[in-house]
């Protein structure tokens, strides 16, 4: 009978796709790609997982502790922007002063997130000047392996901005330092220690969709000519 995954088996094969995937291609100096997008993409997937997993606490106390652990390490994350730019309608992302989604974190969740899941490159916003607001990513570099990015000084320039030759303003994310700094708030919070259920989405015979019985769906499997394994 199919079941779904525990959360902690979610969280290791998050973890493991990441790490593995990026150790390789940082000790592989003929990749035509360095993953940029993809990895970008993981690391929010895992924000989301751990956001996810909080929400059955009432208390808002994993919440909190996860959102006090990850601005302990990056507190640019926290950073206030002058509106409203996302929000999230079935979980609470990390937040620091408010859940209304004008701090750092929750655009780059929205942007990179959302953009990459759809469209396989990050949303482009524009503002109310007409300037467009854009976020740029890295990839794993050559011999850019996990575990030295782990012990080496964070780069100055991450999450930094710039404006190019338009005026356009980017601004600068590290995947591999968005995955390391959202699964150490994920180990130093004890969030999978914590016992927290998951609520996993579900799809059902409502609203007129996937309103058939199992023999229907098999016998057009079988009519397409898929095999019966």
């Amino acid at each position: 009978m199919g079941k779904n995954l525990d959360p902690r088996t979610i969280y290791q094969y998050i973890v493991n796709d990441f790490e593995d995937a990026w150790n390789s291609l940082a000790w592989n100096p003929s990749a035509r790609g360095r993953g940029n997008f993809m990895f970008a993409r993981q690391a929010t997937i895992l924000l989301e997982f751990a956001a996810r997993l909080c929400t059955k606490d009432t208390s808002e106390v994993a919440l909190k502790d996860l959102s006090a652990e990850l601005f302990r390490i990056e507190p640019k994350y926290s950073t206030c922007l002058p509106g409203i730019c996302a929000k999230t309608t079935d979980f609470i992302l990390p937040y620091k002063n408010s859940k209304n989604g004008d701090e750092l974190l929750w655009v780059i969740f929205d942007l990179v997130r959302h953009g990459q899941a759809h469209q396989y490159q990050q949303i482009k916003v524009t503002l109310k000047d007409r300037v467009d607001f854009q976020i740029s990513l890295t990839g794993a570099g050559i011999s850019r392996h996990l575990e030295l990015v782990s012990k080496s000084p964070r780069p100055d320039d991450y999450l930094g901005y710039q404006r190019d030759s338009q005026n356009d303003l980017w601004l600068k994310v590290y995947p591999d330092l968005l995955f390391l700094d959202i699964n150490n708030a994920i180990t130093t919070s004890k969030l999978l220690e914590k016992g927290l259920a998951f609520e996993y989405l579900v799809r059902g015979n409502k609203r007129g969709k996937y309103d058939f019985e199992s023999s229907d769906l098999e016998n057009c499997l079988s009519s397409g000519g898929h095999m019966e394994i």
